[in-house]
């Protein structure tokens, strides 16, 4: 009896050592260079845009809405791309009026490894590697204030994180939460990219 005392309290320290993970991205956009694109648009000619944010399980219209987190986190990264664009007098969210329209859709799909696999990780503390992946699509469109189509552009990329043990060390360097951000941001630069590119931003 006495030493079940100590297993508990080692279990109870352990457990949490099971969910350290490290995030990367394993498919994404071509590099974006230079940024921002182009030169520095005369500021007279500068346009308000806004945008209009939803990330969704999958890709068709009857899906749900991601967790209010990773909403949350996608549509911070989505805004702070278009501002770090410096192509735009301000950046809003829907509905405030601009002169541009940029309705983004985040589709993400989420595959795991096998539940087994996953049990196994829990009850070995993370000795067991576990995984999951997400792969992301941004679509936008992008329409003017008489709700003309100006362009429709689509990115994909994809996100594996790893939980094991030994990732303890490289927790810092590849947090889940900052990676699929730092992906997403990255989708919508590609995004700007293009649109920059046909003349529309």
């Amino acid at each position: 009896m006495g030493t079940m005392p100590r297993f508990v309290v080692l279990a109870l320290l352990l457990a949490p050592l099971g969910g350290c993970c490290v995030a990367f991205r394993s498919a994404g956009p071509r590099r974006i260079t230079p940024w921002p694109p182009g030169s520095p648009p005369e500021p007279e000619k500068m346009k308000a845009v806004s945008i209009d944010f939803k990330g969704l399980t999958g890709p068709t219209a009857d899906d749900l809405l991601l967790p209010p987190r990773s909403q949350l986190i996608y549509r911070n990264a989505s805004h702070w791309a278009y501002y770090r664009s410096e192509r735009f007098i301000h950046v809003r969210p829907e509905p405030a009026p601009a002169e541009l329209h940029a309705e983004l859709r985040l589709y993400e799909q989420q595959s795991r490894s096998p539940r087994f696999v996953r049990a196994l990780n829990l009850l070995s503390f993370g000795l067991v590697p576990a995984w999951e992946r997400r792969d992301m699509v941004l679509v936008t469109t992008i329409t003017d204030q008489k709700n003309r189509r100006l362009g429709r552009f689509q990115e994909a990329a994809s996100v594996t994180t790893w939980h094991h043990l030994l990732l303890l060390l490289a927790f810092p360097f590849g947090p889940p939460p900052g990676v699929a951000a730092d992906t997403v941001y990255d989708l919508n630069r590609a995004t700007i990219v293009g649109a920059y590119d046909q003349g529309i931003y």
